[in-house]
């Protein structure tokens, strides 16, 4: 895709890319949210009874949505004051911690909504029917994780290059062994997609979970972190 960041010029999506990613994500998720309503309103009443009503709440509400979300992002990205939405970000942007395009990427992923959940999900399973609404953004967060966490002021840089992680998940049996094979053969692992970890264990503990159907039993990993980049250390300071 042409929106990837090009290694040679050094340039990431545009923020208009981003926008219009982002913006198609929402409305995705509004409709399977609206969709979902439908389905159980169907459910409790007869759906004949229902069906025109509904199909007129349902494209109304919809088209009220969508202005709404889409004059939300509008205003939202225009505090990244950059001279034109339309030109690639350059890597110079993306990896100045201060820029108002960096803060304000990274408030997206913190907000409450969609953007932190699907971009994590669908890069953990290679979900690619998200690359054309989220890929923009995500090209643009891997910069910043991957290399803006050096040019911070905000915090003790050598308190993150060695630290230890703790992330909480759910695991099968089998995946638990795997992972403590490759801890005893070299230390080292891959976890996939963007990865959410805390500095602390029992905010990670938090986010164990067990269930019985898929058989998954509460798992916490320990993770001896020892590189100055490739990871962004999300406290108020990074979207402030």
């Amino acid at each position: 895709m042409e929106w990837f960041v090009n290694h040679n010029n050094k340039v990431g999506p545009s923020l208009f890319q981003i926008k219009t990613g982002l913006i198609r994500e929402a409305m995705v998720q509004l409709t399977e949210a609206m969709m979902n309503v439908a389905q159980n309103k169907a459910i409790v009443e007869a759906k004949n009874d229902i069906t025109n009503q509904w199909k007129q709440l349902f494209d109304k509400a919809h088209e009220e949505a969508k202005q709404n979300i889409t004059e939300t992002w509008n205003i939202l990205l225009e505090k990244a004051q950059v001279p034109d939405e339309n030109e690639p970000l350059t890597e110079e942007i993306l990896s100045d911690p201060t820029h108002p395009v960096v803060v304000l990427l990274n408030y997206c992923y913190t907000m409450d909504g969609f953007t932190f959940r699907v971009l994590n999900q669908s890069s953990r399973v290679k979900d690619y029917s998200k690359v054309p609404t989220m890929g923009p953004y995500s090209a643009a967060l891997s910069v910043i994780i991957g290399h803006t966490q050096q040019y911070r002021t905000d915090i003790t840089l050598s308190e993150f290059s060695k630290c230890w992680l703790f992330r909480g998940t759910g695991l099968t049996v089998p995946q638990i062994e795997e992972f403590r094979v490759l801890a005893k053969t070299n230390g080292k692992m891959r976890m996939f997609g963007y990865t959410s970890t805390s500095r602390k264990q029992e905010q990670a503990e938090k986010f164990a979970f067990s269930n019985k159907e898929s058989k998954t039993k509460k798992v916490v990993f320990h993770i001896r972190w020892e590189d100055a980049e490739l990871h962004f250390f999300m406290n108020k300071g990074a979207y402030d």
